[in-house]
């Protein structure tokens, strides 16, 4: 009986560690709809990298759609800024 009872107890024990440590783990936020709209205006005036870092601060996480779609994103980004005259002509005829 005493065995039974220690037991239990050890895995009460280990009941209230693991939600201890799903309460102390911060979950992240997933970008809905809204925030994604937000998003790509706040991308379109500042940039990728420092939107990106924002989010990161506020604990958001992208899906994988998200991830990818702004990964694009950045090389035409860069491809933009290039400093060949002709490729940015090129690029703004295709988009």
């Amino acid at each position: 009986m005493r065995n039974g009872f220690l037991k239990v107890l050890r895995n009460e024990k280990k009941q209230k560690s693991y939600e201890l440590q799903e309460e102390t783990v911060p979950r992240p936020k997933i970008v809905s709809e809204k925030k994604w709209e937000e998003l790509v205006q706040s991308v379109k005036e500042k940039g990728t990298m420092p939107v990106l870092k924002h989010l990161e601060r506020e604990g958001y996480q992208l899906s994988d759609e998200q991830q990818e779609a702004l990964h694009y994103y950045r090389k035409i980004e860069h491809v933009a800024r290039s400093d060949k005259a002709e490729i940015r002509r090129l690029l703004k005829e295709l988009l």
